[in-house]
């Protein structure tokens, strides 16, 4: 009790000045190169710089820069977050650069925060991504002589209650929830210097916390623009170091540290006063991200127009689409390796599970994504299904394989179907399309399918073309799966304080209420379900392709736990059908078992001579 009390009034008034650099070698994936004639319809030829010399002045003009301040000031720490793939990238190209990070990671002065080995968007992919990126990652930091802390940050400051639940078994502990997002989902203003979050801790990044124990943000944002003046690697050649901001940087943080706030780590701060205080638990998390309000959350990565949009035919849906069938397809590659005990392949797959990271990443569909950025997330996708493909040649490909069983099927049995109407209203509302609606019923189960067909008005500018699928909310409520768990949860929307969310929803599922539940067939559409409590809906909406073929969902009717299995089946643990040979291959989607409903449904990948694939939901 003395212990408890000499450390309570040892904290009473503590400051702690916490920095956390957010940096991302893919901040302009592709390059520059046209750039500027693109979106400003300007020839500046002599900025704009390949993805090669991006990456070089990210690391020179940027990071490296960032290190020296913290190198001449020994009593200062901060937490650095990158990608694994920066880490790769120094150390086959700026060793001189990866040698300061580990000196100031060594000597405990900066916490190196890694995660992913891309900056991917992993709120809408399967938990195996991320762990392959972070199997990847550990694999590069270890190999570089680097050690990370145990805070979770990430790209777009995304996270989500799943999060620290799948990375606790790796030693991380102490989450850092934007306070962007945290004020959304809650309104809350006065936040608590540290909470409890499962067997870890939560921090609200970028929050100024006043009280017995103060917390001020010295920095709290993209790593570029710390000592660039502002500028980020979209300013091409002008894109550099500024002495001014170095030199300000510098004077900010000694007058801090000479007023007594302690220039820390957040992992420092956290073991400190934890000695004596006791945190609260974190309110409920949804999947987010840093900026919530002007992007609604996921929608602007997952069919929200970019800033560019009139500027740029962007293709929100065909990116996300084609990187999670990419995904499955080397999920299915992975198997048949293991399964014909090829392990001498594996380096090779390695190389497409990298590709499918990188085609991942955020930018390519987000703020701003221009023609390079887009094409770089799918001509990515297209080098996996290439590696793949290969390897497929040279060790066969089976009838089918299934994801959930790990296992490659000589037969699977069709699920047959019946026209009848869809039971629930809905609407859909398109701009520059006219549409077609099938409306089928699988037999014995409550369950529907319905599948819109659009077809483009070649007299309607690509600018202006967009569609809506509207669903009816029958409860207040927020039921989905987290992104990296395998559960279904469910709030009360009277808990949050928005009345807007989009939401990713990685394996496709959201509730309705009333035991309706709500999965986007994945194959065809993979946009940002958004829940609008003042018009008690669920919409998908579509502002960025300019040429969509069709949308399917399946309304299930039942329980949590037999939706959370169909969402399973239909998505991210499918069954895939080969077939070497041209042709359709038709056939319908099965069910295996119903003890209790254990579902599993047949996503078929047409492959024609092996070079392409196609998946295709209950064709």
């Amino acid at each position: 009790m003395k212990a408890f009390i000499l450390s309570f009034i040892l904290f009473q008034g503590s400051e702690y000045c916490l920095s956390l650099y957010h940096f991302n070698l893919q901040y302009v994936p592709g390059g520059l190169e046209g750039y500027f004639k693109t979106i400003f319809n300007i020839d500046l030829p002599e900025m704009e710089l390949d993805q090669e010399e991006i990456e070089e002045r990210i690391i020179k003009e940027s990071f490296e820069p960032l290190l020296d301040i913290y190198l001449a000031h020994p009593s200062w720490g901060a937490d650095i977050e990158l990608q694994g793939y920066m880490i790769e990238v120094m150390k086959n190209r700026f060793p001189e650069v990866l040698s300061k990070l580990k000196t100031l990671v060594d000597r405990e002065q900066i916490d190196l925060i890694s995660i992913h080995y891309s900056d991917q968007l992993f709120l809408a992919y399967p938990s195996e991504d991320m762990e392959w990126s972070l199997k990847i990652n550990e694999e590069i930091i270890k190999s570089s002589g680097l050690k990370v802390s145990p805070v979770i940050f990430a790209q777009e400051g995304q996270t989500g209650e799943g999060l620290l639940k799948f990375l606790k078994n790796y030693g991380y502990r102490i989450l850092v929830v934007p306070a962007g997002l945290f004020e959304f989902l809650h309104d809350v203003k006065d936040v608590k210097p540290l909470y409890s979050i499962e067997d870890g801790y939560g921090v609200i990044g970028g929050k100024d916390v006043d009280g017995d124990i103060k917390v001020k943000w010295t920095f709290f944002d993209d790593g570029e623009l710390a000592v660039t003046g502002g500028a980020n690697p979209y300013f091409g050649t002008e894109f550099k170091k500024s002495e001014d901001a170095i030199n300000e940087m510098v004077s900010k943080l000694k007058s801090l540290e000479d007023a007594g706030c302690r220039i820390s780590k957040i992992s420092t701060f956290v073991q400190e006063i934890t000695s004596a205080y006791s945190p609260e638990r974190l309110p409920y998390l949804i999947d987010g991200t840093w900026h919530p309000e002007r992007s609604v959350n996921m929608f602007r990565w997952m069919g929200g127009e970019g800033e560019f949009g009139s500027k740029v035919d962007e293709k929100d849906n065909e990116v996300l689409t084609k990187n999670y069938k990419t995904s499955l397809l080397v999920r299915a590659t992975e198997i048949l390796i293991n399964e014909k005990g090829r392990l001498d392949l594996s380096s090779k797959l390695k190389e497409a599970k990298k590709e499918v990271l990188l085609a991942e990443v955020s930018d390519s569909t987000g703020w701003n994504p221009w023609t390079t950025e887009i094409n770089y997330s799918l001509e990515k996708a297209e080098n996996a299904q290439k590696i793949v493909r290969e390897i497929m040649d040279e060790i066969g490909v089976p009838s089918y394989i299934s994801l959930k069983e790990k296992r490659s099927l000589n037969s699977y049995k069709g699920l047959k179907t019946k026209e009848e109407k869809f039971p629930i209203p809905y609407a859909v509302w398109t701009e520059g399309y006219s549409y077609e609606i099938k409306e089928e019923r699988y037999e014995d189960m409550d369950a529907w399918r319905l599948e819109i067909r659009f077809f483009p008005d070649e007299k309607t500018k690509k600018d202006f073309r967009s569609v809506r699928i509207t669903f009816p909310l029958f409860e207040k409520i927020i039921e989905y799966s987290p992104a990296l768990s395998r559960e279904v949860v469910s709030y009360s929307g009277s808990d949050f304080s928005f009345k807007r969310i989009g939401l990713a929803l990685y394996n496709g599922l959201i509730g309705l209420g009333s035991g309706y539940y709500i999965i986007k067939d994945i194959n065809t559409v993979h946009l940002a379900g958004i829940i609008d409590f003042e018009n008690s809906t669920v919409e998908f909406v579509d502002e960025t392709e300019d040429e969509i073929n069709s949308f399917v969902f399946i309304l299930f009717r039942g329980s949590r736990e037999d939706a959370l299995s169909l969402a399973e089946a239909i998505n991210n643990y499918s069954v895939l059908k080969f077939e070497k040979e041209g042709g359709c291959g038709c056939s319908q989607g099965s069910f295996s078992g119903f003890l209790p409903l254990i579902i599993s449904f047949l996503i078929l990948v047409f492959f024609k001579e092996l070079k392409g694939f196609l998946l295709s939901l209950f064709q």
